[in-house]
């Protein structure tokens, strides 16, 4: 088929094809007419011969293609992969647009083509204001997708002749509103933005536009009117998971198939504009060289850093012990007279702590007393008289009395229960039970030093494997938060223990208490300095630990 004579390019199809070209990053963009014989309308290309070079090797490919669909073949010029796009425009014309791109950059690059098939004015007649918004929002492709929609929400302004307009979208978590015309945006939580959303969520998903005034419309409307200073707004839906709210200052509202008609040229573009229009490939390839430079140097040191090996630090709560008890203990069957001493009081070895009743014990010494004199003077009186055997049983049944004398002494000395060592009672809080009977071994009371305390440190069973004796660690108490105690860990009990209904394993580190401030009892955190181990094992440990017991590996 042969190339005829080319119709003389209106400026316009000449703007477009450009902006296409430069939204797609591609090699040429070709606008021609098929027929008897193939005409380039417009191109965007490096000149026309290569223009003309393009069409030729297209030309048997779009002659026999349907119009019903568009075309996609790959080329080889200088050895490298070339796709051609040709998308069907008007009745018989034909957008084709040459990129170097394969995979998902080059799905994204269709359909921003067959979005831009749509708008491209056909011919040399004077484009419609729509078909030229539509031409302009497909040349905002390459900025961002905050300066798309917010092209977007200009044009929807212009083409609804209305004084501002907010362009929502329906997500997961509700209505959002990424951009207005005129900027700026409500602040979040405000008096209208909170009207606003009102508004989109009862009907912003209606199949017709709301508007106000009119009856039975929704309150949020008059309060956004009220705010705003118009006379009317609308909410107009503008495709799937889209809506645009706009207000007019004087005069009433278009009717709502002229709002449909004034938007349908643009809505369209929605999804596309939304989304990125470039690969991250293409992304990387479009930033400065010096900025490339800048984001390799800290990808290398970022990963150089996870690599490199840290101090493992396992966080666990932790509570202050005595390292010694002395459990004191009622040393016979009898009654408790008197406590002289409570739990937390700091007492000194030889502190009188309790009072047992005597008076049974002096019974009994006196009873024994009279005994003991009683077999004595019977003794002497035998063996006056010469009876030698009724002296000696005499004389057994004193010593007897004697040595039963001895205990029921040492008795009296224990009814007072004194300290056996300096510290704190920790338990022994017995004045409700002052007159009780006590049994033989029952404890009494508790006393601990407080020169030195161990902090047991109650470790996960997952973090116990990391934390050995001879490890650093760091414990603040919340009794007293604004000093941290350094100690070294000095065992970890092989055997776990279940507290607060999981299962631990306590480590034991001494801390020195000289002053006295550290009492049994005080709860923290600490923190253990293990091992080194490599940052990005440390940071990801736990997640990949809970993902490997979801899937129970």
């Amino acid at each position: 088929m042969a190339l005829g004579q080319a119709v003389p390019s209106p400026s316009v199809q000449e703007r477009s094809l450009a902006a296409l070209r430069k939204a797609v990053s591609a090699d040429a963009v070709l606008l021609v007419r098929t027929g008897a014989e193939i005409a380039i309308l417009a191109a965007a290309s490096p000149s026309i011969e290569i223009s003309a070079n393009l069409v030729r090797t297209a030309a048997p490919l779009i002659a026999a293609a349907p119009r019903d669909r568009s075309v996609t073949k790959k080329f080889t010029f200088r050895d490298q992969p070339v796709q051609m796009l040709a998308v069907p425009c008007g009745d018989s014309c034909w957008l084709m647009v040459w990129i170097r791109a394969e995979g998902a950059a080059l799905e994204a690059a269709s359909r921003v083509v067959r979005l831009a098939a749509a708008s491209v004015p056909v011919g040399s007649r004077e484009t419609p204001p729509a078909a030229q918004a539509a031409v302009e929002l497909v040349a905002s492709f390459p900025l961002s997708r905050k300066a798309r929609l917010g092209a977007f929400a200009g044009k929807a302004r212009t083409l609804l002749g209305c004084e501002v307009v907010f362009l929502a979208r329906h997500t997961l978590r509700g209505w959002t509103l990424p951009a207005c015309d005129p900027p700026p945006l409500p602040a979040s939580r405000s008096a209208l933005h909170e009207a606003l959303l009102l508004a989109l969520s009862h009907s912003g998903h209606a199949s017709a536009p709301a508007f106000f005034p009119s009856p039975g419309a929704h309150p949020a409307l008059e309060e956004i009117c009220r705010t705003i200073e118009c006379a009317s707004c609308a909410v107009v839906p503008a495709g799937e998971g889209w809506a645009l709210l706009a207000a007019w200052k004087s005069g009433e509202p278009p009717a709502a198939e002229a709002l449909s008609a004034a938007l349908s040229p643009i809505t369209p573009l929605l999804p596309s504009l939304s989304r990125h229009s470039r690969s991250l490939h293409q992304r990387w390839r479009a930033l400065p060289f010096e900025r490339r430079r800048l984001w390799a140097f800290g990808a290398a040191a970022l990963l150089i850093l996870l690599v490199f090996p840290f101090h493992l630090r396992v966080h666990a709560p932790v509570i202050l012990e005595p390292s010694l008890r002395r459990f004191i203990a009622a040393p016979f069957d009898s009654i408790l007279k008197k406590v002289h001493v409570e739990a937390g009081t700091i007492v000194q070895k030889g502190t009188l702590l309790a009072e047992l009743d005597g008076k049974e014990v002096r019974e009994r010494i006196a009873e024994i007393e009279a005994q003991a004199a009683a077999a004595n003077l019977q003794s002497a009186s035998d063996l006056a008289g010469s009876r030698f055997d009724d002296s000696a049983l005499s004389a057994l049944q004193a010593q007897r009395a004697g040595h039963e004398l001895e205990v029921l002494r040492q008795r009296e000395k224990d009814l007072q229960i004194l300290s056996p060592i300096s510290g704190v009672v920790i338990q022994g809080d017995l004045e409700r039970e002052e007159g009780a009977a006590l049994k033989l071994g029952r404890s009494i009371m508790e006393v601990a030093p407080l020169e030195t305390m161990v902090a047991e440190v109650a470790l996960r069973e997952e973090d116990a494997a990391f934390v050995h004796p001879g490890q650093k660690v760091v414990v603040r108490l919340n009794a007293l938060p604004s000093g941290d105690v350094r100690a070294v860990i000095k065992k970890v009990n092989p055997r776990a223990e279940t507290r607060d209904g999981r299962n631990i394993f306590v480590a034991e580190a001494e801390i020195p208490n000289p002053d006295g401030e550290f009492r049994p009892g005080m709860k923290g955190s600490a923190v253990v300095v293990a091992d080194r181990l490599p940052l990005f094992w440390i940071l990801f440990r736990k997640p990949w630990n809970t993902l490997r017991s979801w899937l129970f590996w």
